[in-house]
């Protein structure tokens, strides 16, 4: 039908026959057919090998502005699946975060194509998205299906901006209701046997800290820089984040769910710990002959590469192991608590939305609004007072 390439340059290797192969591995070619296709270029040095493979991404491309120019003169004989492929390489593809448009990407392919391939767009009506969202809820969660329906309602929304159909139909299907469940959070006991197990020789100590004192997300705080770092005023400006695809591309806004930077506080212990930071990186510039400038990464291994969130976790893990901590928290569970603990001291959950960067004080209100056993005892002894 017709090809594309999400993010990633290929995996390069060298074979027993001394010969290079730039070789696309999972994630980087397919057909999309509901067959993945993974291809090999075969070279005697590196360059040759990533240059046969940029000339075949060349006509690749070709061919895929071919079909796209072949979509735009017949618009009424689309498919489904055709627009919604459209729509998001011309609205999507430079408009979200590359991890996001990786997953529109995945749904696209295993989701959509297989399934809604054969209706056209302009005979899509309710009863038949329904009937769908009823089959693929067979093999995917409630969360899956809603996320499903809301490419699909906006890929609609914008076919009918567009004229192409007079109606969008995905408004009046019953989605499945998701089970809410409370994010994991740091009981006060496992914080404190946390922040004893951090050594301040380990490198990885300050990106927890910042997560936990600051309530970024992962991405956000391995993105920060020395200039978002301003210890005159105590604040932490966050306008951007390193997505967990690609070469340590830092992503300018939108970085939050809601497309806004914004500003937080800088507490006394976490600048310390981000002085010292940014002390031992300055030493290994130093080392390694390497500029040191306003946009360094205040994160960063001993090569001098940003860390990747994979290995942030992975060390986690380890340090969890050491602490004799269970294994289910996560980097996101530092964050979940630096929200928790604020609600817990009686902070207003609008500063709580503004600090964590939500866009609607529902989404906080939902996580959070969950008063502790402590809390609740406590407020039930001053209620106790009252009839006393």
């Amino acid at each position: 039908m017709y090809e594309f390439t999400p993010l990633g340059e290929g995996s390069f290797f060298k074979r027993k026959t001394g010969r290079m192969a730039g070789k696309f591995v999972a994630e980087r070619h397919y057909l999309i057919d509901g067959e993945k296709k993974c291809k090999a270029f075969y070279a005697t040095t590196k360059k040759a090998a990533k240059a046969r493979m940029a000339s075949y991404e060349e006509q690749m491309y070709l061919k895929l502005e071919r079909s796209q120019h072949a979509y735009q003169t017949d618009l009424q004989e689309m498919t489904t699946a055709e627009w919604i492929y459209c729509w998001l390489i011309t609205f999507k593809q430079d408009q979200t975060k590359p991890s996001t448009y990786t997953s529109y990407l995945s749904y696209l392919r295993n989701q959509i194509v297989p399934h809604l391939d054969h209706i056209t767009l302009k005979d899509l009506d309710t009863m038949q998205l329904q009937i769908y969202y009823n089959d693929r809820s067979k093999d995917l969660s409630p969360a899956s299906i809603r996320k499903l329906n809301a490419i699909v309602s906006q890929a609609l929304d914008a076919a009918v901006d567009y004229k192409i159909i007079p109606q969008n139909p995905a408004p009046k299907c019953k989605k499945p209701k998701i089970k809410k469940t409370r994010p994991r959070v740091l009981t006060h006991e496992e914080q404190e046997k946390f922040l004893t197990t951090l050594s301040p020789t380990d490198p990885f100590t300050p990106i927890y800290l910042t997560m936990l004192g600051a309530g970024l997300r992962i991405g956000e705080a391995l993105a920060l820089n020395i200039q978002d770092i301003d210890f005159t005023k105590n604040a932490i400006h966050v306008s951007h984040t390193l997505p967990r695809q690609g070469h340590y591309t830092v992503h300018n806004l939108p970085t939050t769910k809601d497309w806004e930077d914004r500003y937080l506080p800088l507490s006394p212990p976490l600048k310390t710990a981000l002085k010292a930071q940014i002390t031992r990186l300055k030493e290994l510039h130093l080392i390694a002959g390497k500029p040191w400038t306003n946009n360094t990464f205040i994160f960063q291994t001993s090569n001098l590469t940003p860390y990747c969130q994979t290995n942030v976790l992975k060390h986690l893990k380890r340090l969890l192991k050491k602490a004799g901590l269970p294994d289910d928290i996560t980097n996101h569970t530092l964050r979940h608590t630096f929200a928790t603990r604020l609600v817990e001291q009686g902070t207003d959950i609008s500063i709580v939305k503004e600090l964590l960067g939500h866009e609607d004080i529902s989404t906080t209100a939902d996580y959070y609004i969950d008063i502790s056993t402590d809390l609740l005892d406590a407020q039930l002894e001053k209620i106790s007072a009252i009839l006393a």
